[in-house]
Parts: C-alpha cells; structure tokens; sequence
C-alpha cells in the first residue's frame, strides 16, 4: 500500500495528567502516515486521484487545538479516527505522537506513542 507521509509536524496542545499541566500550551510533534492507493495520482499528475497531505495537516491541527487532553494516547486516538472518517480513499493510518518535555527533567529527548488504525478494523 502506497504512504503519504508527514513527518514531525509541531503543534502546540494543552496535555497532561494534572489540571496544572494543562492549563499552558506544550508542544507535542505528529508524525503519520496514510494508506492510500496513489498510482492513478502519480500516472496522470492529478491532484484530485489523491489525498491532500495538506488537508490532512490541517484536521489534524483542528483536532488538536480544539480541547485539552489527559493522554497523548487519546490524541492519536482522535486524529487517526478522524483522518479515517473525512478521507474516503484512506484505507488505514499510522499516527504518532510525541511530547518532548515530558521527561525531559530525567534526560529523556522524545516519549511517544505510536497507534495504527484501518478502515475496516
């Protein structure tokens, strides 16, 4: 199955397990990939035989932005759901989500999450 990529996209989300933590915005980095049949798209240079990576990018910022989260979890949850739903020729999703700081005190550079989703599951 073909893959339409993005790659450590930055967005700033109010996550975390206690009330304080998310009171002030933190970044989390989404990276995902979508299954799509892109062969018509490439064969014929069309645009409209594939999905819009931008498009995706921006559900997945409305989704984000839009309330606070608990878990990162659930905001993997929420985007591959929605990728799933809005996008017809997306057969299935890869969606991982990382918070940078959240043991940055103890030496740790990334924790994540990472989920897959199919259409059909």
């Amino acid at each position: 199955m073909d893959k339409i990529i993005i790659e450590g996209a930055s967005f700033q989300a109010r996550v975390g397990v206690s009330e304080q933590e998310r009171r002030r915005q933190q970044e989390i980095i989404v990276s995902l990939q979508a299954l799509v049949d892109i062969r018509d798209a490439g064969k014929h240079d069309d645009l409209d035989a594939t999905v819009s990576y931008v498009e995706i990018h921006e559900l997945a910022a409305r989704i984000i932005s839009a309330k606070a989260y608990r878990l990162i979890e659930t905001i993997a949850e929420e985007v591959a759901a929605a990728i799933l739903q809005s996008f017809a020729a997306v057969a299935g999703v890869v969606v991982r989500v990382a918070k940078p700081a959240a043991l940055g005190d103890r030496g740790v550079r990334l924790t994540a999450v990472e989920i897959t989703r199919m259409k059909h599951e």
